[in-house]
């Protein structure tokens, strides 16, 4: 299985981009940085939350951590803009990422493919996501939306569930004079099918915890990786 990103090209196909990251991400802040939020676990250095959707929606999962000793940009590089190449580190379950269509190198629509595993089918989720920094605090934002006409455009192999992101959303900030990062993220979905609301949930703060902790191993190796090579020169 490629667990890399790869390209698929929908000829005559003039898929949109969203008009406006800034409204997605400002509307994912709104709903992070608000009430309403229940502490459900913290383990390896990560709060992980639950609150109630809204409009009766599924609820939405965050998490807030800190990356010590890893920069903005390093979580940057690894988590969103190599994310297809590096995704399968923590994600058992993957079986491959595609680029659908690139509109400038920060925005994005994407395919997810994973197996879950039985009796559960295979799902794919189409979705955008874009990216931006803030240059005059460094923070990043990362937001992600499953949109109808990009589903559309995408067949769905037979068998197969496909997945929403309702709202998915990470952000970077610069800590300890700019040597560290903290990172919170957001994530509201429906994964399709029968499965029970509250175990849906349960893999979704699992998934976040794999996240977390999966990147940051990664990160960590290749500042050894690069030490390493440091001293040999």
């Amino acid at each position: 299985v490629e667990l890399c990103a790869s390209t698929t090209l929908i000829p005559a196909m003039d898929l949109p981009c969203p008009t406006s990251y800034d409204a997605l991400a400002a509307e994912a802040q709104a709903i992070l940085d608000g009430d309403g939020w229940t502490v459900t676990q913290e383990k390896d250095g990560l709060t992980q939350m639950k609150k109630a959707g809204a409009d009766g929606g599924p609820s939405y999962a965050a998490a807030v951590g800190v990356y010590e000793g890893i920069t903005v940009q390093e979580c940057v590089d690894t988590i969103i803009v190599d994310m297809a190449k590096n995704v399968h580190v923590w994600d058992t379950t993957l079986i491959g990422v595609e680029v659908v269509r690139e509109w400038t190198p920060q925005d994005m629509l994407y395919r997810y493919m994973i197996n879950p595993g039985f009796p559960l089918a295979k799902r794919d989720m189409i979705y955008y996501e874009g990216w931006r920094q803030d240059p005059s605090t460094g923070v990043v934002t990362n937001a992600s939306r499953s949109l109808p006409e990009h589903q559309q455009a995408v067949p769905l192999p037979a068998g197969w569930v496909r997945m929403d992101i309702l709202i998915h959303f990470k952000r970077l900030t610069p800590v300890d004079g700019g040597r560290s990062t903290k990172f919170e993220t957001l994530q509201q979905m429906r994964f399709g099918g029968s499965l029970p609301s509250s175990l849906v949930f349960m893999g979704v703060i699992a998934g976040l915890r794999k996240e977390f902790v999966g990147f940051g191993a990664l990160m960590r190796e290749k500042q050894r990786q690069r030490q390493q090579q440091q001293e040999q020169r």
